[in-house]
C-alpha cells in the first residue's frame, strides 16, 4: 500500500517535472547565444568597441594596406547556418581621401538603394533613418538582399540577406564609420543581440 502511494505521489510529479523542462527548452530554441566578447581597437585607435571572441576575424583589402586604403577596421563571420553562409559583422573607419567612398553621404547613396534600378525578386530597401550612437546623429538603413551560391547551372541557388547599415560621423575631418550586420534571414534572431551588442560598446575615438 505504501508504495502504491509513494507511486502515484512521486510519478505524477516527475511527468509534470520533465514536461515542464520540455516547455522550457522549446522557446529557448533560436534564442540568441549571447557569445563571450572581447575587447577590440582598431588599427590608428581611430574606434574601440567589443565584438565576440568566438568569430573569425579578417580584413577584406585588394591587397593594399590600412594605410594605402585609408580605412581601417575589420570584418568577423560567425557559424554558417543551413545555407552554408555565415552571419558577420563589418566596422571601419573611412578617413578622408578613402580609396573607396568620398564621403559619408555617397556611402549612404549607394548602399541605401538598388544599383542601376536592378529589379531581382526578394530584394527590398527601408528608408534612411537617424538614430543616436555614441552620442552623436547617425544614420542607419537595412535591405534584403539576394546571394547566389553554389552557381553552377542554369538555375543557381539563392539565399536571403538580411543586412543592416550603421553610419556614424566623425567630429574632427570628413571621414565616417559603418558599423554592418550581414547575415542570412534563416539566422536574423539569432545573432540580432550580437549587432546590438557591439553596437552598444562601440566608441569612436574622432
Amino acid at each position: 500500500m505504501f508504495t502504491d502511494c509513494f507511486a502515484e505521489r512521486t510519478v505524477p510529479k516527475a511527468l509534470a517535472i520533465i514536461a515542464a523542462i520540455i516547455v522550457c527548452a522549446v522557446p529557448c530554441l533560436g534564442i540568441d547565444e549571447k557569445p563571450e566578447f572581447r575587447d577590440y581597437a582598431s588599427q590608428g585607435n581611430y574606434f574601440k568597441c567589443s565584438i565576440p571572441a568566438g568569430w573569425s576575424e579578417y580584413s577584406p583589402g585588394l591587397g593594399l594596406s590600412a594605410e594605402e586604403k585609408k580605412m581601417y577596421g575589420l570584418t568577423i563571420s560567425g557559424p554558417p547556418g543551413l545555407s552554408g553562409v555565415p552571419p558577420a559583422i563589418s566596422i571601419y573607419y573611412y578617413a578622408p581621401g578613402n580609396l573607396l567612398h568620398k564621403t559619408m553621404d555617397l556611402y549612404i547613396r549607394r548602399h541605401s538603394s538598388p544599383v542601376l534600378n536592378a529589379s531581382v525578386e526578394g530584394i527590398e530597401y527601408s528608408a534612411v533613418k537617424q538614430i543616436p550612437i555614441a552620442g552623436r546623429d547617425a544614420k542607419t538603413f537595412n535591405r534584403r538582399d539576394v546571394r547566389f551560391i553554389r552557381d553552377q547551372g542554369i538555375d543557381p541557388e539563392k539565399v536571403l540577406i538580411y543586412e543592416e547599415f550603421v553610419v556614424v560621423p566623425a567630429k574632427k575631418d570628413d571621414g565616417f564609420y559603418v558599423l554592418k550586420f550581414s547575415v542570412p534571414c534563416e539566422l536574423r534572431e539569432i545573432n540580432a543581440g550580437t549587432f546590438a551588442a557591439v553596437l552598444k560598446s562601440f566608441v569612436p575615438d574622432n
